[in-house]
């Protein structure tokens, strides 16, 4: 009986291990559609073969889609896990394509780092369309955002952090909110993760995985926004993550159950080290990954929001970090996201009041973020100190009359009021998003009319501007607070009776205007109808208008449109 000679014996193994690998090792992708809009979504569903430990660390196993888009630049998308077991998984990838043209695309799976498989070459076709596109920063005007597409962007709409917890009201869920603020005119709400709300990584994922329940729950609160013409800004984390101390409502002393925490497998001796723990970081990163990964492809992602308040992690009671820790942190990380998001979102974070030195100065916080909680009578000063501190927009993603309860049938109409003139005198303030109230539930079922004046008048603004908005001065007389704005050939102006009784003869003036015919009509603040409009020739320069009556604290706003010379 003849035998093969041990060369060709190990030839022979080698090529049948060659081949077996190549098989275990190749992907297929499938994609939802082969001809795609500009600004249309497309998902690719990814079959793999490599093995893994664990689906949700890039370190063990990553899948990504490598485009050329049609000016052969390299676009890498990164896939997340969807379900299956090692040698037998199923990933995808969610993409909108910003160009028109013809893009390549190809998945690939890394295992431990290394290439491991790769599928064949595919082509996309993207047509153009009439959609905007992705929120970025507005270059001529810190009034405004602006999409993709060019146009203006201003958000108005209010905090919906979370759908509510066991001991709350069940009736306000995102369900419930969001069609009420996409019926009033809104177009912006601001959500947490944490905790309570779609905890993506908390103690009962496991350290380093993450929560399918959760994920799938963001994905339908994403289409609930984006069926009600919602944009969102979603802060990643809350302070209370690394508190050991209650609250004053009795909770979020949640350090305890925090995956990051050393007691429940994380790197972390205490919450301090958080900022400054290199495995910690690591950590971090993964979960900006899989965040961009499952929803960067969602244009109603408006803005990321690294943290809820972080000055509370900074000098604060039982966790105090070096503001130096946070702010390389920060640097780091928003780095880091921008590096691999395809999309562009902006990026920011949020303290309380506290300031931490130097975070605003980061290049790649896209703008600053602080909360007010009482009066707003100060709020254009602050807004425009911010400004022109950093020299980049400034939001304030919570405001109210007070932290406290505002849904008592005393504090109420305080509250009430509150709201009404923070959001006003915002809307006449260098800033792309509206102050945002706290109190969403006890605003929900008696306050619309409120968002929806502000609405009304804002979409005005916005409508036309180009994306630009500049400061108007014009004179009301003593004791009318006045705010105005200019774009184009419109004039906008903000009037409130800033005395305790009646005013009933006041003349608005403004100066240095071309002479012709101007149509003016104000403006019920808080109806939001507005009057018969006025006739007024200008031959001086000058326009002159008497204002309608003004009870104590009244306000009124009113809109100038210059008809013809």
């Amino acid at each position: 009986m003849k035998t093969m000679p041990y060369y060709l014996c190990v030839l022979m193994t080698i090529f049948s291990t060659t081949a077996i690998r190549a098989e275990i090792s190749a992907l297929t992708i499938v994609p939802s559609k082969q001809v795609a809009e500009r600004y249309g979504s497309v998902f690719f569903d990814i079959n793999s073969a490599s093995p893994y430990s664990n689906p949700y660390n890039p370190d063990d196993i990553k899948v990504d889609i490598v485009f050329a888009d049609p000016n052969s630049n390299q676009i890498i998308l990164p896939c997340f896990y969807v379900f299956g077991n090692s040698g037998a998984s199923q990933w995808q990838g969610r993409f909108t394509p910003r160009k028109v043209g013809q893009y390549s695309y190809q998945a690939k799976v890394f295992v431990k780092g290394a290439p491991e498989g790769k599928s064949d070459v595919f082509y996309l076709t993207v047509k153009d369309s009439n959609k905007d596109g992705f929120l970025h920063l507005n270059p001529k005007s810190n009034y405004f955002l602006q999409h993709d597409s060019g146009k203006p962007f201003r958000g108005i709409g209010e905090n919906v952090c979370w759908d509510p917890r066991p001991n709350e009201d069940q009736k306000y869920k995102y369900e419930y909110m969001f069609p009420l603020l996409g019926a009033n005119g809104c177009n912006f709400a601001r959500l947490w993760m944490c905790p309570w709300n779609a905890p993506l990584e908390w103690k009962n994922s496991g350290s380093g995985r993450y929560s399918e329940t959760a994920a799938a729950r963001l994905d339908t609160i994403f289409s609930l926004a984006e069926r009600n013409g919602l944009y969102v800004m979603l802060a990643l984390d809350f302070h209370g993550v690394f508190k050991s101390v209650k609250d004053p409502w009795g909770g979020g002393d949640y350090w305890t159950d925090n995956p990051y925490n050393i007691a429940n497998g994380g790197p972390c001796l205490n919450a301090a080290a958080f900022f400054s723990n290199s495995a910690a970081k690591e950590m971090y990163k993964k979960r900006l990954r899989y965040v961009i990964a499952r929803w960067g492809y969602n244009k109603h992602l408006g803005v990321i929001e690294f943290f809820n308040e972080v000055d509370h992690a900074y000098n604060d009671g039982d966790v105090n970090t070096p503001a130096e820790d946070i702010v390389s942190w920060h640097k780091e990380m928003s780095a880091y996201l921008k590096s691999i998001d395809p999309f562009e979102h902006l990026v920011s974070t949020s303290c309380s009041h506290k300031t931490i030195p130097r975070l605003w100065n980061l290049k790649d916080l896209d703008f600053s973020q602080t909360h007010l909680y009482g009066t707003t009578d100060n709020i254009y000063d602050g807004i425009t100190s911010f400004v022109n501190s950093y020299n980049k927009p400034y939001v304030t993603g919570e405001f109210a009359y007070s932290w406290e309860n505002a849904g008592t049938k005393e504090s109420h109409p305080t509250f009430r009021r509150e709201l009404h003139m923070g959001m006003w005198r915002g809307m006449f303030s260098s800033t792309p998003i509206l102050p945002m109230t706290w109190w969403w539930e006890s605003f929900a079922d008696n306050d619309w009319d409120v968002f929806k004046a502000v609405s009304t008048y804002g979409n005005q603004m916005t409508s036309g501007s180009g994306g630009l908005l500049t400061p108007l001065s014009v004179n009301a007389g003593t004791g009318i607070e006045t705010m105005a704005l200019k774009s184009n050939n419109r004039m906008f102006v903000w009037l409130r009776n800033n005395t305790s009784s009646t005013l009933s003869d006041s003349t608005l003036t403004i100066s240095s205007l071309q002479n012709g015919n101007y149509g003016i009509k104000y403006y019920d603040t808080w109806t939001g109808k507005y009057s018969i409009p006025a006739m007024i020739n200008v031959t001086t320069g000058v326009l002159q208008s008497p204002i309608p009556s003004l009870n104590a604290d009244k306000d009124i706003a009113c809109l100038i449109l210059k008809v013809s010379m």
